[in-house]
């Protein structure tokens, strides 16, 4: 189960939506995925696994989190998957979602993309060395990868998934990425 943040085109390709009618949703059309009724910003297709997708700060976390309780009920290896921007730190619902997914062991996979590196006006206000120190304070496994290194993101990521599928529990991957002007 899928959820991010209103960039979430790449996401619902990869999945396996279809283009055209990922394209259809995007221009409000009827033929879209969702009717017209999402647009872009809240593309998604249950079908392949993208659940749902989220333009207010935050809200992917606590969708995805929801979704790994329900995993966790229904049993078997499925996990959760929260795509978010580092911004959602400075976020109430977010901490709370950490905190739930700690404290009851869910199958999440929380995946931040921290867009700011050094040199760049932060993202996020968190005062926090390292933003990986949060979910570590609340007992969550987390790792740092440089997002913009494709063959260590995707081992990062196949790693953290199995270990979230063997254990039941969260983690947390802080991926490292340049802010693109414009």
């Amino acid at each position: 189960k899928i959820h991010t943040t209103h960039r979430n085109h790449g996401y619902t390709i990869a999945c396996g939506a279809d283009p055209g009618r990922a394209f259809a949703e995007i221009l409000g059309r009827k033929d879209g995925l969702n009717g017209g009724k999402g647009g872009s910003w809240h593309l998604c297709d249950a079908s392949v696994g993208m659940q749902s997708t989220s333009a207010m700060v935050g809200g992917s976390i606590a969708l995805a989190t929801g979704a790994a309780y329900g995993l966790k009920l229904q049993g078997g290896k499925n996990i959760s998957f929260a795509h978010f921007g580092d911004g959602t730190l400075d976020e109430g619902v977010c901490y709370e979602s950490l905190n739930l997914a700690s404290v009851f062991e869910l199958p999440v996979l929380f995946v931040c993309e921290n867009n700011s590196k050094a040199g760049q006006r932060p993202s996020s206000m968190l005062a926090a060395a390292k933003l990986r120190d949060a979910p570590l304070a609340l007992q969550i496994e987390s790792v740092i990868v440089d997002g913009a290194d494709a063959d260590a993101a995707r081992a990062t990521f196949a790693d953290a998934a199995e270990r979230v599928r063997t254990t039941g529990k969260p983690v947390f991957v802080e991926c490292t990425l340049e802010r693109w002007p414009g």
